[in-house]
């Protein structure tokens, strides 16, 4: 029974490790922009030390594709509607600890009873239990979590020339996960930034997005 409970224990363990497969976004967007976006050009404007920076561009690739797909065309600055810059990072972590239920016998839900007269007119009997199962009690498992994070803004190009820069968009996505490499998780958190765009202005979403293993 002990061996039994343990492999139950370390089955559930899998199960929890095996979310990591999946990316949770929480995503809060304001803006002012239209409903339909089709159509607008724009430009990145990368922040002082993004230039260059592999990591950074990766990302842009990412944010590119989804522009793209809601149909907007990339510029240069000068030409552009909206300047897109972004922001990113990733803390050092925490240990999150759960308690995973165990599961085994916990007692007798039945029982039946069968027997036969021998010859010497004595009732011999054989009594079957039904076992009844349940949690049994709870083992902890630890983890780490870490906090990832995207922050984009996008800034309306004629404002900037005027020296009055107005942001028509602004977004925040928030994952917390077991992964701490962010270069991981960040198509998932870009996609669930994306999803529905430009969408409520205000409104807290929660997307969940598998990523491959």
């Amino acid at each position: 029974m002990r061996n039994y409970k343990l492999v139950l224990a370390m089955s559930m363990a899998v199960l929890l490790s095996g979310c990591v497969a999946f990316v949770r976004s929480t995503v809060l967007s304001f803006h002012t922009l239209p409903a339909v976006t089709a159509g607008t050009a724009y430009a990145f404007v990368p922040f002082e030390g993004q230039s260059g920076n592999l990591e950074y561009q990766t990302y842009v690739n990412y944010i590119r594709a989804q522009l793209a797909a809601h149909q907007w065309t990339e510029t240069d600055a000068s030409s552009a509607q909206l300047l897109v810059s972004f922001g990113y990072s990733v803390d050092q972590g925490k240990v999150v600890t759960a308690n995973v239920p165990v599961f085994g016998q916990t007692g007798i839900s039945g029982a039946t009873t069968s027997g036969v007269v021998d010859s010497s007119g004595n009732f011999q009997s054989t009594t079957t239990y039904t076992p009844s199962y349940g949690i049994t009690g709870y083992v902890p498992v630890s983890r780490m979590a870490y906090s990832r994070a995207l922050r984009i803004q996008m800034i309306d190009r004629a404002s900037v020339d005027a020296q009055m820069p107005h942001t028509v968009y602004q977004a925040d996505v928030i994952s917390v996960g077991t992964s701490g490499i962010l270069a991981v998780v960040m198509p998932n958190m870009v996609k669930a930034l994306f999803k529905d765009f430009p969408g409520e202005s205000g409104r807290v979403r929660t997307i969940v997005l598998s990523r491959p293993q």
